[in-house]
C-alpha cells in the first residue's frame, strides 16, 4: 500500500472526487499503527477546533478566483455538495460554496442525502467546491474521522483557516487546514 503524496494528488487532481479518493488511501506498509496513534494524538492535541470566528472569510467561489497556491487562507462554507463529503478515517471533507442550493432547502423531503446538493447543476456544483484535509507534520493527511467531532456533520456552515496546496489548480482548490470554526446555528 502507499502513502498519499504530493506528486500522487497532482497527478490525480483533475477533479474532487479524484483528491477525495486520493486522502482516502491507507499508510504504507513500512507504517505501524503507532503511526496512525502519532496522527490521532496529533489531531487531539493540536487546536483543530477554532473558538472564534475568523474575520473576512471568502466563500469557496472567491477563494477559487482570489487565492493561489502556498497563499494564506480563511473559507467559509458549508460541508457538503457530493454523496459522501467526509472521508472515513481521514481529517477530511469537501466545502461547497454558500450559494448552492441543498435539497433540504427546496422545502420538501424528496431527498435522502440533502448534503450532496443532486438538483444542482453539476457543473455548478464543481465550481463551487474545495477540498479540505488537516495534516500531520509528515505531510500526511491525518488518520482521524472528523465526521460527529464537536457536532460537525453534513450540511454544517464552518469557517476553515489554512494554506493553498501547492497542488491546488483554479479547478480543484485544496486547502491544507489548520483550524476549523463550526458556526453556531443559530448564526445561520
Amino acid at each position: 500500500m502507499k502513502h498519499c503524496t504530493t506528486s500522487t494528488i497532482l497527478k490525480l487532481s483533475v477533479s474532487l472526487a479524484a483528491c477525495l479518493a486520493l486522502v482516502a488511501c491507507a499508510p504504507s506498509e513500512s507504517g505501524t499503527s503507532a503511526s496512525i496513534e502519532s496522527s490521532a494524538a496529533t489531531l487531539s492535541a493540536a487546536p483543530l477546533f477554532l473558538e472564534s470566528a475568523p474575520i473576512e472569510a471568502l466563500s469557496v467561489a472567491q477563494a477559487r478566483t482570489q487565492l493561489a497556491p502556498g497563499d494564506t487562507a480563511v473559507i467559509t462554507g458549508q460541508i457538503g455538495g457530493t454523496q459522501q463529503p467526509f472521508v472515513e478515517g481521514y481529517a477530511a471533507f469537501s466545502l461547497a460554496d454558500p450559494e448552492i442550493m441543498f435539497c433540504d432547502e427546496m422545502g420538501d423531503d424528496h431527498c435522502p442525502m440533502p448534503w450532496d446538493a443532486c438538483c444542482e447543476d453539476p457543473d455548478k456544483l464543481s465550481a463551487l467546491r474545495a477540498s479540505v484535509q488537516f495534516n500531520d507534520a509528515q505531510g500526511q493527511v491525518l488518520a482521524v474521522n472528523l465526521k460527529g467531532q464537536q457536532g460537525l456533520a453534513e450540511l454544517r456552515h464552518v469557517i476553515v483557516t489554512g494554506l493553498v496546496a501547492e497542488t491546488s489548480t483554479p479547478e480543484n482548490l485544496i486547502i491544507f487546514a489548520d483550524g476549523l470554526y463550526l458556526k453556531p446555528t443559530t448564526e445561520l
